[in-house]
C-alpha cells in the first residue's frame, strides 16, 4: 500500500513566461501506513508560483496528514501560475499525551522521508 495516492492536471501553459507556468489541479489522498498509534504520516506540497509583476517566485505549501493506521484523508486543491510542484510524503512520531510528557527541552524528532517528487512546468 502507498502512502499517498493521486493525479495531477496542468491548464493554461504559458510557454511565453521567464519561466512557464500553468493552473495546477491536484486531488489524492494520504494513508497513514504504520501498524502503531505512535505516528503520523504526512503530504506536502510545495508550490513554487510566478507573478507577472515583480517576476520573482514565490512559494507556498500544503500539508494533509493522518493518524489513524490505515485511515485515508482525502485532499483537492487547484493553484495558479505555478512553475514547480514539489510532493514528500514523510512520516514524524505522534506527540506524547500531557500527561507522560517529560519536562526536558521539548525538541521533536524530524520527520522520516518516505518518498518525494519534482514536476517543473515545461519541462
Amino acid at each position: 500500500m502507498s502512502p499517498a495516492y493521486g493525479a495531477y492536471s496542468l491548464t493554461g501553459l504559458d510557454p511565453d513566461r521567464i519561466r512557464p507556468t500553468g493552473k495546477l489541479s491536484l486531488l489524492g489522498g494520504v494513508i497513514d501506513v504504520g501498524d502503531r498509534d505512535d505516528r503520523r504520516t504526512w503530504v506536502v506540497f510545495r508550490l513554487t508560483s510566478c507573478d507577472y509583476e515583480p517576476a520573482m517566485p514565490m512559494e507556498t505549501s500544503r500539508r494533509y496528514r493522518s493518524c489513524v493506521p490505515r485511515q485515508r484523508v482525502k485532499f483537492t486543491f487547484e493553484h495558479e501560475d505555478v512553475s514547480e510542484l514539489e510532493a514528500k510524503v514523510c512520516w514524524t512520531p505522534s506527540p506524547a499525551p500531557a500527561s507522560s510528557r517529560s519536562t526536558g527541552t521539548g525538541r521533536r524528532s524530524p520527520p522520516k522521508a518516505l518518498t518525494g517528487a519534482r514536476l517543473r512546468v515545461g519541462d
